[in-house]
C-alpha cells in the first residue's frame, strides 16, 4: 500500500507534535498510587450521607473545604474531593452507590465519581448553598440556598426545572424530597414565624404548611412511607407532624440545647435526634408515641448529622469533634470510629527501620479543650494504628526519631521538647526552650545529641542525661529550619530572612552561609552524602534550591510548584528529591539534572510534611486536610518477591497473610505469591525463603 507524499509529511507533523508533547504530559500524572490513608476531616463534618447499600459513607468538610468518601467495613479513607472553595454544607449519594452530590458556600453542586474521583458534573449555582436534597430516583436535584431560594434542578443536565423564593426566609437550612418524589419540605432561619413548607415539585405551588416551632428550624425528614414529617430546632425540640393534615402529633423534649438534625429508620418506626455543643447527644425516639428509646454519649461538641444503616440495628454520627462514628443501636454503643487524628494532624516521620509511620497531633489553638496531643505509631504496611502515646501537651508540632528507634521527640506550644522511650511511652526528658515560637530540633546522626533552635539560639544538649552541651547565640533572624548533616559535623539552620547557616557541631564555629533574602526557610533536607543540601522557602518563587555543601554554591534550582514549597526530602540513595507545596501537589524530581518526574495533583492537600521511607520505596506525606496519606514511589524498583502486602519489606505481616488466607483460590489473590491460583505452602515457603527481603 503506498501513501500519498502530502498525506505522509502531515503524519509524520502529528507524529513530532504528540511526542514532543510526550513529556510534559507524563508530568501530570494525576492521582499518586497510594498504599493507604489514615485521618478525616480538619474540622466539623457538617454532613454524612450513605450509599444505597451501606458499604460507604460521604463527609462533607465545613472547615476544611473537601468530601470524604470512607468504606464501612474497616473505617478506610478511599477518596477525598477537594475542589470546593468554601465550607461543604451537604452531601447525598446518587441511588448508583458510586456518584456523590456536595454543595457549599462556594456556590457550586459538583456531582463527583467515587470510582475514579473523576467530577461528573459542576453545577454553577450562583448562590451559596446550604442543604440539598435528591428525588428518591435520582432523577433531580433540590437545592436549600442564601435569602430563602430554593431551586429544582435536572441531575442529569444540570439544568433549572424551578426557582421558588420566600422573601421572609434568610437561608434554607433543610430541604427533603417526599419518598414519592413528588412534594419537597423546606425549612430554615425566617424573619418571621418557624415554618415548614410543603412544595408541589411538578408546578412549586405551596400545598401545606407546618407551625408550631418556636425557634428556626434545623432539620427536616420524611418518614419511609411518607405518611410523617420529622424536624429539629433551636427550641430544643424535635416535632413529629401528620404530612397529610400537617397537624402536630408528637414534640420530643429532653435535649438540653439546638437540635441539629433528625433522620427516620428504615422502617420509619424510630427517629434519631442530634444535639449541638451544649448537649452533645443522640436520641433515639419512638415515632408512634414519642417514647426516648435511648441515649447515645460520646460526641465532644455539635453533632450535625445521623443516619441509619440498612437494617436499622446501627446508627451513624459526625460532626464538631472531626469524627464518624458508628453506634450500636440495641447496646448503647459506639463500635467504630473513622477519623483516627481526633485533633490536629502537624507532623510526620518514619521509623528508622520502616516498619512505623509515626505522627503528631493535637487541638489547634482555638479547640485545646477538645483534644489533647498524642504520638502515634501506624504499621507502615497497612496503615493500622497499633500504638499511641497520650501526652499531656496541647498539641504535638514537630517529631523527630532517634536513629535506633528507641526515642521520640516532640515540641509543644508551650515551648517545650520532650523526649519518650517508644517501647513504654515513658517521658523521658522535658526541655523548656524560649519563649517565642515552637521550638524545631533534630537528632544527631547517632542520636547522642538532641539541637534545638529556638528564637535566637540554637542548643545542643546530650540525650542520655539532658545536660547542655552548647549555646549558640545568633541575632540574625529567627530561627526557621534545621537539618545535621549525614556525618554529624555539620548542622543546617534556616533563618526569616532566607540565609542557611551552617555550624560546625565540633566547636560551634560558623562555616558558611548560603544564600539571604527577605523569605522564611520551611525545610532543608542534606543528600545521604552530606554533598548537597536541599532548601524551600515561603514567598521564594516558589522553588527549591540546592546548594553544594562544601563550597556553598547554589548547584540548581527546581522550579514548578504554584505556590511556597513547604517540604523536600532526599531519597535514601541521592537520586530523587520529593516535594510538596501550597498549590496542592506532590512533585518528584532528579536529582542530576533537575528534570521533574512526577507530577500528583489528586488526593495531595497542601502537604505539610513528605519524606521517604528508609528504603525509598514509599513516601509518608501529612496532609493539611488532617489526612495522614502512605504513597508508593513509582521509581522504585519491583518489590522483592513474596512481599504480600505491598510494603516493600517481606516480614512477618506477609507470612500472616498468607497463613490467613492459606486455601484460598482464584485469580489475583495477593497471597497466592507464585500466581498458580492457589494460597498454599508453595507460597508460604516463598515468603520464608524471602524473609527479610527489602526490610
Amino acid at each position: 500500500m503506498r501513501m500519498h507524499g502530502c498525506r505522509l509529511n502531515r503524519l509524520l507533523t502529528l507524529v513530532i507534535v504528540v511526542l514532543s508533547l510526550l513529556p510534559l504530559t507524563a508530568l501530570a500524572q494525576g492521582r499518586p498510587d497510594i498504599l493507604w490513608m489514615q485521618g478525616g476531616h480538619r474540622g466539623t463534618i457538617s454532613s454524612i450521607a450513605r450509599s444505597p447499600d451501606g458499604s460507604l459513607i460521604a463527609s462533607a468538610g465545613e472547615d476544611d473545604y473537601t468530601v470524604k468518601v470512607w468504606r464501612v467495613s474497616d473505617g478506610s479513607l478511599i477518596r477525598t474531593f477537594s475542589r470546593h472553595r468554601g465550607s461543604v454544607a451537604a452531601v447525598a449519594f446518587l441511588p448508583d452507590g458510586n456518584t456523590v452530590v456536595s454543595g457549599g458556600s462556594d456556590r457550586f453542586v459538583y456531582l463527583w465519581r467515587v470510582s475514579d474521583g473523576a467530577v461528573v458534573r459542576a453545577i454553577e449555582v450562583n448562590n451559596s448553598v446550604y442543604s440539598l436534597a435528591l428525588s428518591p430516583n435520582g432523577a433531580l436535584l433540590a437545592t436549600g440556598e442564601w435569602l430563602g431560594q430554593i431551586r429544582i434542578w435536572r441531575v442529569s443536565t444540570g439544568a433549572v426545572l424551578r426557582t421558588i423564593s420566600i422573601p421572609d426566609e434568610l437561608i434554607i437550612d433543610a430541604v427533603a424530597f417526599s419518598p414519592d418524589g413528588n412534594f419537597v419540605a423546606s425549612a430554615g432561619r425566617a424573619y418571621s414565624a418557624p415554618t415548614i413548607r410543603l412544595w408541589r415539585v411538578s408546578d412549586g405551588v405551596e400545598v401545606r404548611t407546618f407551625r408550631g416551632h418556636t425557634g428556626y428550624i434545623t432539620s427536616v425528614a420524611f418518614s419511609p412511607d411518607g405518611s410523617r414529617l420529622a424536624s429539629g430546632s433551636t427550641d430544643l425540640t424535635a416535632r413529629i407532624w401528620r404530612v397529610a393534615d400537617g397537624a402536630l402529633l408528637h414534640t420530643l423534649t429532653g435535649h438540653t440545647n439546638f437540635v441539629l438534625h433528625v433522620a427516620f429508620s428504615s422502617d420509619g418506626t424510630m427517629l434519631a435526634s442530634a444535639g449541638n455543643f451544649y448537649d452533645e447527644t443522640i436520641r433515639l425516639w419512638r415515632v408512634s408515641d414519642g417514647a426516648l428509646l435511648q441515649t447515645l454519649e460520646g460526641h465532644r461538641g455539635d453533632v450535625c448529622g445521623v443516619l441509619f444503616m440498612p437494617g436499622n440495628a446501627q446508627l451513624v454520627s459526625a460532626g464538631y469533634d472531626k469524627t464518624i462514628r458508628i453506634w450500636d443501636i440495641a447496646r448503647g454503643r459506639e463500635i467504630r470510629r473513622f477519623g483516627r487524628h481526633s485533633g490536629q494532624l502537624y507532623d510526620t516521620v518514619f521509623a528508622p527501620d520502616g516498619r512505623w509511620v509515626i505522627s503528631g497531633d493535637g487541638a489547634p489553638w482555638y479547640a485545646q479543650s477538645i483534644a489533647k496531643g498524642s504520638i502515634k505509631f501506624w504499621r507502615s504496611s497497612n496503615g493500622d494504628l497499633v500504638r499511641t502515646i497520650e501526652t499531656e501537651d496541647p498539641r504535638i508540632e514537630i517529631l523527630a526519631v532517634s536513629s535506633d528507634g528507641s526515642l521520640v521527640a516532640g515540641a509543644n506550644p508551650d515551648y517545650q521538647i520532650r523526649i519518650w522511650r517508644v517501647r513504654d511511652g515513658e517521658l523521658l526528658h522535658t526541655f523548656q526552650e524560649e519563649r517565642g515560637f515552637v521550638p524545631l530540633f533534630a537528632f544527631s546522626p547517632d542520636s547522642s545529641v538532641l539541637a534545638s533552635l529556638s528564637y535566637r539560639k540554637i542548643t545542643f544538649r546530650r540525650v542520655s542525661d539532658g545536660a547542655e552541651l552548647r549555646v549558640i547565640e545568633d541575632t540574625e533572624g529567627i530561627r526557621a529550619s534545621i537539618a545535621y548533616s549525614p556525618n554529624g559535623t555539620l548542622v543546617a539552620v534556616g533563618s526569616s530572612r532566607g540565609a542557611i547557616k551552617l555550624w560546625r557541631t565540633s566547636d560551634g564555629r560558623l562555616e558558611r552561609t548560603l544564600g539571604g533574602g527577605s523569605f522564611d526557610i520551611q525545610d532543608l533536607a542534606f543528600s545521604p552524602d552530606g554533598s548537597l543540601l536541599a532548601s524551600c522557602a515561603q514567598g521564594d518563587r516558589n522553588a527549591i534550591r540546592l546548594w553544594n555543601v562544601s563550597s556553598g554554591t547554589l548547584v540548581r534550582t527546581l522550579t514548578a510548584h504554584d505556590g511556597s514549597v513547604q517540604s523536600v526530602a532526599f531519597s535514601p540513595d541521592g537520586t530523587l528529591i520529593v516535594s510538596g507545596g501550597e498549590d496542592n501537589t506532590i512533585r518528584l524530581w532528579r536529582v542530576a539534572d533537575g528534570t521533574l518526574l512526577r507530577t500528583y495533583d489528586e488526593e495531595c492537600i497542601a502537604p505539610k510534611r513528605v519524606r521517604f521511607s528508609p528504603n525509598g520505596r514509599l513516601i509518608v506525606c501529612a496532609r493539611s486536610d488532617n489526612t495522614l496519606m502512605v504513597i508508593r514511589n513509582p521509581f522504585a524498583p519491583p518489590p522483592p518477591r513474596g512481599d504480600v502486602d505491598g510494603d516493600a519489606c517481606v516480614d512477618d505481616a506477609d507470612m500472616l497473610a498468607v497463613l490467613f488466607a492459606f486455601g484460598s483460590s482464584g485469580s489475583n489473590v495477593p497471597e497466592d505469591v507464585n500466581g498458580d491460583g492457589i494460597v498454599d505452602d508453595a507460597d508460604l515457603l516463598i515468603v520464608l525463603f524471602d524473609f527479610g527481603s527489602g526490610c
